[in-house]
């Protein structure tokens, strides 16, 4: 059975301007928990977060039509 992809036009300034509003937001404590529970150095939590805040993006600017990465999604 042939797939079909769906071209979609995605609006940059959309999604820039989710991730930037994400980025504004105090994470301070719940990154803090989540360095703690993954045993992981505050680097890898910042990168986790600047993740999910460009996935964010991207599914309001494609309307829900994608998902996140594998450890976006475990984490």
């Amino acid at each position: 059975m042939p797939v079909v992809l769906e071209e979609r036009v995605l609006n940059i300034e959309k999604i820039n301007s989710v991730v930037s509003l994400l980025r504004g937001v105090d994470m301070t404590n719940v990154n803090r928990r989540l360095s703690k529970k993954l045993r992981k150095d505050t680097k890898f939590v910042d990168g986790l977060r600047e993740e999910a805040s460009r996935f964010l993006g991207l599914a309001v600017a494609g309307n829900g039509h994608y998902t996140p990465s594998q450890i976006v999604n475990e984490d």
